[in-house]
């Protein structure tokens, strides 16, 4: 799914414009980003979690250059979301 047919969605379910849909998955896909660009977690109870981790910072053994530490985003499936791929992993 894309972000365009996500707003479309929105929209068609909550009888909204498309352009009120668009606003209001900007804003909260925008919240998402910024918390957790600010270190923070975001859980959203049955769908998932994003969250920073820490990645890097050590010598490689195969090259040994050293890897510069670095931050990443992390999604962890929560269990409504592990339901529905099992489920779609079973029809497909």
């Amino acid at each position: 799914m894309t972000k365009l047919q996500l707003y479309r969605l929105v929209a068609r379910r909550l009888g909204i414009s498309q352009i009120m849909a668009l606003d209001v998955c900007e804003v909260f896909l925008e919240s998402i980003v910024e918390t957790v660009a600010a270190g923070e977690k975001v859980k959203l109870s049955g769908f998932g979690s994003f969250h920073t981790s820490t990645w890097g910072g050590y010598t490689s053994k195969q090259t040994g250059k050293d890897i510069p530490i670095r931050h990443v985003c992390k999604f962890t499936s929560g269990k409504g979301m592990k339901l529905a791929a099992a489920r779609a992993g079973k029809q497909g």
